[in-house]
């Protein structure tokens, strides 16, 4: 059990982390602030859980930690749609998806 949720955890941090990234290129500071808030919660708990496994002498958590990192960059990046709360990859002019750069996130209007 303990290893299901340091792993849940892990891909919800990884998934926050960017989404951090996409507010901070937004500059929507009270989801950036929120976000921030929820990152350092979920860290916390995941370090605990994860320590207190590691300290009892259960070497197994390392690549469950790993994998769970991994494992959330991979959403995160692939799966943009999950993580796209404001738009910013979706051009709504001709709505096909876009890279995203400090240019063209000006140029987007975010969905609310």
């Amino acid at each position: 059990m303990t290893y299901l949720l340091i792993f849940i955890l892990q891909v919800v941090f990884n998934v926050l982390k960017v989404w951090e990234i996409q507010l901070s290129v937004t500059k929507n500071q009270k989801k950036l602030l929120l976000n921030s808030v929820i990152i350092s919660s979920v860290t916390l708990i995941a370090s605990y859980y994860s320590l207190d496994e590691l300290f009892s002498g259960n070497w197994v958590v390392i690549p469950i930690y790993v994998f769970g990192s991994v494992t959330g960059k991979y959403i995160a990046l692939n799966y943009k749609e999950i993580v796209d709360y404001n738009g910013i990859y979706r051009n709504e002019s001709n709505g096909r998806n876009i890279k995203t750069t400090r240019a063209n996130a000006r140029r987007i209007k975010p969905k609310i």
